[in-house]
């Protein structure tokens, strides 16, 4: 495991779990499901106005980004290790593979989005490069 990859991922799936749970960022009803519970009427006395909060910022819209682009067996393993609490046994049970396995792609996987973040790093950042006028 790695460990600096390992505390973004956990940064990353805690922000998504609080998005899917609705502790923030989603509202609880679209504009279109306060219509159909309310009508026109009911809904209307309330606002008809719906807003997103960013919801994925800094290291966890980074890490969002380097896992986006990853094969899905590893996409699946991160999200579930990340996002779905419960014990490596029993997720790896869920997604019918052994233990080992489940350890290998998670391994596999943190490798990847590492890769991906020192690829992104190296494009937006670059190393100067020596003159050659410096070198004489």
């Amino acid at each position: 495991m790695i460990d600096h990859i390992h505390h973004r991922c956990i940064t990353w799936g805690r922000r998504i779990r609080q998005i899917y749970l609705g502790k923030d960022g989603w509202p609880s009803r679209s504009i279109l499901g306060k219509l159909s519970e309310e009508g026109v009427l009911g809904a209307s006395a309330t606002r008809l106005v719906q807003s997103y909060s960013e919801v994925l910022t800094g290291e966890a819209l980074e890490t969002a980004c380097a896992i986006k682009v990853l094969d899905e067996e590893s996409r699946e393993v991160l999200f579930v290790h990340y996002v779905v609490i419960g014990k490596g046994k029993t997720k790896a049970y869920r997604l019918g593979i052994s233990r080992d396995t489940y350890y290998e792609r998670l391994h596999r996987a943190h490798w990847c989005v590492d890769r991906v973040l020192s690829m992104d790093r190296e494009r937006w950042h670059p190393k100067p490069t020596p003159n050659a006028k410096s070198a004489a």
